[in-house]
């Protein structure tokens, strides 16, 4: 009775281990994310490969990381324990989200995700049991970052006749494999120019592309970390041969002025506008572009929908830029300094003429030397290798609080507490308050200072337009900018 029982139960077990997923492969939970290896297959012939998968589900709202996590994190590690004679190989990493963090760029992966390794077997290995153990290691992130690990086991087994597939997983492994990256089909080559790292691909048949503006996504990820500045904007440039995608350089490339390898590889992730309305394609490739001495240059930006630039004439975006200012006068921003002028106007509405006017010829021409020191260091960082814009100087925490004070005591002083004029109130502002020629330059000044966290209508038009030209046609746009702003008075 006894042996009949042993029997049947053995027959189970033969039974589940060639049909279903083994009863040892069971998830181990954290946290925050589930884990478990899964593979292809449930029985793997000497001398073949087989494929296991590290499958993380992560619970809503919080991620892992790429190989390269970005600006913070770290990669998810595995250390395999294998029989002898076993190797396994490297991760398969899928094509990562962009994951912003406040002010930072990550790289990395949300809800449930496959990482796949080949795994090798020997030849002469004999029929029997498989197990494979993994020790895990990952970084799991939402507003604060948890390490995790854990231990996984998988049973397989090693058959003397042909392999058998998991009818579970399998499938899933061969999906996640099918939209894994391909190697890139084109020449690539890669380069630093003026503290940029730029990545060049020949590439003739994407010409058309981008002349009917069918592209919607295209960035590279670099596998390498701190050879680019994640968070900045990388701009695309194209031309009849080809393509290229230039962004800010990193720490790395930055201390030693130039890539610190022979060739960039990573990723370049490219979407287009589907065939029906509403659909995308998306193709995404790896690369390994060897660093050359000379950059390509192509000279065409392509703009991707939402940007605010566009292909626009000089003409057109002077234009944009004088009614782009003179709307400014009614932002936010500027209030306060429009209240100085009126009570300025009122001061002197029974004087003469000539000195209202020659007052408002000094604003302007206060506004207008501004707006040109503005686009001067403007297109000094920009050459320097800093993707920066309109506003850039807010990002500087001491400029925003010096701005900050100034404002709270120019709106006391406008309130009658105090008189600028006899106070120890910091000397632009004071000027600004004074009456003749150089208090209305200082209030021109003062006015740009505080219209530049604003942006008016047209204004974004003539400003993307004038970052992807030469210095002289930017600052003519910055002056028209200027001009518009100092018009009223």
């Amino acid at each position: 009775m006894s042996r009949g029982y042993m029997s049947v139960c053995a027959v189970f077990v033969v039974i589940l281990s060639l049909w279903g997923t083994p009863l040892s492969a069971k998830p181990v939970a954290t946290d925050h994310v589930e884990a478990e290896l899964v593979s292809d297959t449930l029985e793997v012939a000497p001398g073949s490969s087989f494929y296991i998968a590290l499958r993380q589900k992560i619970i809503p709202n919080w991620h892992t990381y790429w190989k390269n996590p970005g600006d913070s994190g770290e990669a998810t590690k595995i250390e395999w324990t294998l029989p002898r004679g076993f190797q396994a190989g490297p991760i398969a990493w899928p094509v990562p989200e962009k994951i912003p963090v406040g002010p930072l760029i990550n790289y990395g992966y949300s809800n449930e995700i496959f990482l796949i390794s080949e795994i090798f077997v020997p030849d002469n290995v004999p029929p029997g049991p498989l197990p494979i153990e993994a020790h895990v290691k990952w970084l799991v992130c939402e507003e604060i970052c948890i390490p995790e690990e854990v231990d996984l086991r998988l049973d397989l087994r090693i058959t003397e006749g042909e392999a058998s597939s998991d009818l579970i997983w399998s499938p899933v492994i061969q999906k996640v494999q099918a939209n894994l990256p391909t190697t890139i089909p084109w020449p690539s080559s890669s380069a630093v120019v003026q503290g940029q790292v730029q990545v060049t691909f020949d590439a003739p048949s994407w010409a058309q592309a981008f002349h009917q503006k069918r592209v919607t996504r295209l960035e590279f990820y670099p596998e390498g970390e701190g050879l680019i500045r994640y968070a900045q904007p990388q701009v695309l440039r194209y031309g009849d041969t080809g393509f290229n995608l230039t962004v800010a350089a990193g720490y790395k490339v930055i201390d030693e002025g130039k890539l610190p390898l022979s060739s960039l590889a990573g990723l370049l992730v490219i979407e287009e506008r589907g065939p029906e309305p509403g659909t995308s394609l998306r193709s995404a490739y790896s690369f390994d572009a060897p660093v050359m001495a000379e950059p390509v240059t192509f000279s065409t930006p392509y703009l991707f929908p939402g940007q605010e630039v566009s292909n626009i004439s000089l003409f057109q975006a002077l234009l944009f830029a004088f009614l782009g200012g003179l709307l400014l006068n009614l932002m936010p921003c500027v209030f306060p300094v429009l209240s100085m002028k009126a009570l300025s106007f009122l001061q002197h509405v029974h004087g003469h003429e000539k000195e209202v006017r020659r007052g408002g010829l000094a604003y302007g021409a206060g506004v207008l030397v501004s707006f040109a020191v503005l686009a001067l260091v403007l297109m000094a960082l920009r050459s320097a290798g800093d993707q920066i814009g309109w506003g850039f100087q807010l990002q500087s925490p001491i400029f925003v609080a010096l701005i900050t004070y100034l404002m709270f005591l120019v709106g006391l002083n406008l309130t009658g507490l105090f008189d600028v004029g006899q106070s120890v109130m910091g000397a632009g502002a004071s000027q600004a308050q004074q009456e003749g020629l150089l208090g209305s330059f200082a209030t021109g000044i003062l006015a740009v200072i505080v219209a530049t966290p604003c942006t008016a209508p047209f204004m974004g038009a003539a400003l993307g337009f004038a970052l992807f030209q030469p210095a002289f046609v930017s600052l003519l746009i910055f002056l028209a900018l200027g001009a518009g702003l100092a018009a009223p008075y």
